[in-house]
C-alpha cells in the first residue's frame, strides 16, 4: 500500500514506472500497479508497454472502467496516426495535417510518439505552416538524432520560420555526426552553403523597395521618395 500510494503522488513518468515496479516486487495487486504505470508509459511515448499493461488488466477484469477507457482511446489514437500517414502518402497534405492534429489532441500533452512527430513535421512543412512545422520537426529530429532527412526538415522549418541563423547553427552542430558517410557529409555541406547564401542575400538592402519605387524610376522620383 505504501508503494502504491507514493506512486500515486508522483508526477514524473519515469518515477511512476519505478514506483510501480517496487510496488509489484512488494506484493501489490498487479491491476493497481498496472493502471498507474500504463499512463506513464503513454507519456513517454512507449505505446507498446502501455498497451501491454492495459491488456493484462482487461484479461483479468474485462470491465475495468479506467483500463477499458484508456485502451479504447489508445486504439483511436493509433488509427488516427495511421490514417494521417496514409493521407500524407497520398499527398493529401491538409487532410493529413487535420488528422495528425486530431490525434495529437486526444491526449494532453500529446505523447512523444515518433510517427506522430515525423508525420506532423512532414505535412506542416509542405503546407508552409512555419511555426508549427519548426516545433514538430524539432521534436521529430530529437527523437531520431541520426536521421539526416529529419535534421534537414528541421533546418528547413526553421528557415521557413525566418530563423536562418538557428537553422545554420543546427546543421553545423550536427555536421560531425555525418562525417563518416561521404554522401551525407556532402549533403549537409551543400545545405549549409545554400543557407549561408540565403542569409547573405537577406542581409542586402533593396533600396528601391525601401523607398517604395520601381527599379526603373527616374532620378527625380527617387529623390522625392527619399525626401
Amino acid at each position: 500500500r505504501y508503494y502504491l500510494r507514493t506512486t500515486e503522488l508522483m508526477s514524473d513518468p519515469q518515477q511512476i514506472i519505478e514506483g510501480a515496479r517496487y510496488a509489484l516486487l512488494s506484493g501489490a495487486e498487479r491491476e493497481a500497479a498496472y493502471i498507474l504505470r500504463a499512463p506513464a508509459y503513454l507519456r513517454l511515448g512507449n505505446l507498446e508497454n502501455c498497451k501491454r499493461d492495459l491488456s493484462a488488466i482487461l484479461r483479468s477484469d474485462p470491465e475495468h472502467a479506467a483500463a477499458k477507457a484508456l485502451h479504447r482511446k489508445l486504439k483511436k489514437f493509433n488509427k488516427a496516426v495511421n490514417d494521417a500517414d496514409e493521407l500524407a502518402q497520398a499527398r493529401s497534405w491538409t487532410a493529413a495535417a487535420d488528422k495528425f492534429a486530431a490525434a495529437a489532441e486526444m491526449f494532453t500533452p500529446a505523447p512523444p510518439v515518433q510517427a506522430l512527430a515525423a508525420g506532423q513535421c512532414k505535412v506542416l512543412l509542405r503546407l508552409k505552416r512555419a511555426e508549427q512545422a519548426a516545433a514538430w520537426c524539432g521534436t521529430a529530429s530529437e527523437g531520431a538524432a541520426d536521421d539526416l532527412e529529419l535534421l534537414f526538415a528541421h533546418a528547413d522549418a526553421k528557415a521557413l520560420n525566418e530563423e536562418e541563423h538557428g537553422a545554420l547553427l543546427l546543421l553545423r552542430t550536427a555536421q560531425p555526426r555525418f562525417r563518416r558517410n561521404r554522401q551525407e557529409a556532402g549533403q549537409s555541406q551543400q545545405k549549409i552553403e545554400r543557407l549561408e547564401e540565403r542569409v547573405k542575400n537577406r542581409a542586402k538592402v533593396d533600396y528601391y523597395k525601401a523607398l517604395g519605387v520601381p527599379k526603373n524610376a527616374k532620378a527625380r522620383a527617387i529623390k522625392n521618395a527619399y525626401q
